[in-house]
């Protein structure tokens, strides 16, 4: 086992991954021979079951980890495409407030059960992810009502009457991202202005059937826009 020494970096909190499959296969005291890897082993772990981990970009693996060993981040940004919904079986933080799966292989299984693990998860990011659809979104909307932000940006199986489920089971919603085509339509707009008068930021880039009129309702309605 390599020594260590000064402030902890990514590579420092990387090798704990390795360190807990030693201590699962009864291996650490083995591989941990001197105090200072032990004293930096106790500090790791506490660190990365706080703040740390928050500003990491995780893969399956590292999710799987956390998932496994209880710890419960605030923030998950995922890293790559390995990302998928065998990741998340488990999957139990009551403190879960920022999930980033974007281009992630996440399917409307995956939604279900992060919306059913995660209650307090405010803001997810679903933009390219093409195997998300209307059932999942469904699934979010229904358990998540305080939800603030959700991107769906080129996740082009997602339509317009899944952007209308969302509006009306989450009226704190602050953030909704839209762009891409097809999604959008004039009735999912007129959703948006009538159940989330709290929105400060709406994307519509190449995002469908928009209208001076679905605009125009759209301005009365959330006068929050930024």
């Amino acid at each position: 086992m390599s020594k260590f020494s000064g402030l902890l970096d990514d590579c420092i909190i990387l090798m704990i991954s390795n360190w807990l499959d030693l201590r699962d296969l009864g291996l650490l005291d083995s591989a941990l021979t001197n105090l200072a890897e032990r004293k930096l082993w106790t500090k790791c772990l506490l660190l990365s079951s706080c703040k740390y981990l928050d500003n990491h970009d995780h893969t399956h693996s590292s999710i799987r980890w956390l998932i496994l060993r209880n710890l419960h981040p605030r923030v998950i940004h995922t890293a790559d495409h390995s990302v998928n919904d065998l990741t998340f079986h488990g999957i139990d933080n009551a403190y879960l407030h920022t999930l980033n799966l974007s281009r992630s292989n996440i399917t409307d299984s995956g939604l279900t059960m992060i919306a059913q693990g995660c209650p307090k998860l405010e803001v997810i990011d679903l933009s390219i992810c093409e195997g998300i659809s209307n059932e999942g979104v469904l699934a979010l909307a229904a358990k998540l009502p305080r939800m603030a932000s959700i991107n769906l940006s080129f996740s082009d199986n997602v339509t317009s009457s899944g952007i209308v489920a969302i509006a009306e089971r989450c009226p704190a919603l602050l953030e909704i991202y839209l762009s891409g085509s097809g999604k959008v339509t004039h009735d999912s707009i007129m959703a948006i202005a009538r159940y989330c008068t709290k929105l400060r930021v709406i994307h519509l880039h190449s995002s469908g059937e928009v209208t001076d009129q679905s605009l125009a309702i759209l301005a009365l309605k959330c006068q929050g826009l930024r």
